[in-house]
């Protein structure tokens, strides 16, 4: 959608590139976006074509990476805390609004 999607509810945005973390998350270690990777479970369709996760670390998905990116980058783009791209001064897309 070319359209903008606002945070509703006063909710924080997500940016790409979340700090690199090397911590774990719960039993999983954590790539350099701070997502889990959990080889052998399916992957996160979510970050693997935009490269972030809205569940973050507590996602049950591998987010594995390839040449120490993310599978698909998102180039600068930022979403809202569903997902949805973020595009100030365009037109609030009226199904995301409903």
């Amino acid at each position: 959608c070319k359209n903008d999607h606002p945070e509703l509810n006063g909710k924080t945005t997500h940016q790409k590139g979340a700090p690199a973390a090397a911590a774990t998350a719960g039993d999983a270690q954590l790539n350099s976006s701070g997502y889990p990777l959990r080889p052998g479970s399916t992957p996160c369709a979510f970050y693997m074509k935009t490269g972030q996760c809205k569940f973050g670390q507590t996602c049950k998905n591998d987010h594995p990476e390839q040449n120490g990116a993310p599978a698909a980058a998102a180039g600068d783009a930022q979403l809202n805390s569903s997902g949805y791209p973020l595009r100030p001064g365009s037109t609030p897309c009226a199904f995301y609004m409903k």
